[in-house]
């Protein structure tokens, strides 16, 4: 796994990483799957951790959303890990419902809930480490821009509601050197601009 040379620290000293390489072989206590409402896993990284933890793991979930019906856009389920992400020292997969972008939909609202609400899982799972695909990007189509500045505001609210909280690092993971660059850049512009605003007020 490929790691970039630097790291961004939220005021609460959660570190976020921007990682490049398989969400399936990572070491985190929570990994996160960018799932669909019914759990059918089609494609991308979704696919690949539920193939990585085996048809038990599908199975439960199916059998999930037959008894509780589909889940809502924002909304996150979580299931113990099984299989390849088991031996890997992951505990939990965190499922997080995103948003689809169609007319109406505010896109940006619901991904910022989306983040919030795997973090917030995985708080109060007391993880000290999660993992992230990057949610909506890529072939959902919302440009990376979107995605960065979405996430950052769920990640600075989740700082500012858990000063002292049990979740110390926060990975993003991509298969794209490019893409990760560019995640980057925004997460590392959004926190410098954070910086900047909390140095004023205290000047002031």
């Amino acid at each position: 796994m490929q790691k970039m040379q630097f790291e961004i620290t939220l005021p609460n000293g959660t570190v976020i990483d921007i990682m490049l390489g398989d969400l399936t072989k990572m070491k985190s206590d929570a990994v996160v799957s960018s799932s669909g409402a019914d759990l059918s896993h089609k494609g991308g990284v979704s696919k690949a951790i539920a193939i990585a933890c085996g048809r038990q793991f599908q199975a439960e979930g199916k059998e999930f959303i037959r008894t509780d019906g589909l889940l809502k856009e924002g909304s996150t389920f979580v299931q113990p890990a099984d299989g390849e992400l088991a031996k890997n020292g992951v505990r939990y997969v965190i499922h997080a419902i995103a948003p689809l972008p169609k007319k109406g939909a505010d896109v940006q609202q619901l991904l910022v809930k989306t983040i919030r609400e795997a973090l917030k899982e995985a708080e109060e799972l007391k993880c000290r480490t999660i993992a992230f695909p990057a949610i909506c990007a890529g072939v959902m189509g919302v440009p990376i821009a979107t995605c960065g500045l979405c996430y950052w505001v769920a990640m600075a609210k989740f700082s500012s509601k858990n000063p002292d909280p049990h979740l110390k690092k926060i990975s993003f993971v991509v298969d794209n050197s490019g893409f990760m660059l560019e995640l980057y850049n925004i997460l590392a512009d959004m926190s410098a601009k954070g910086k900047a605003g909390a140095s004023n007020q205290h000047q002031q």
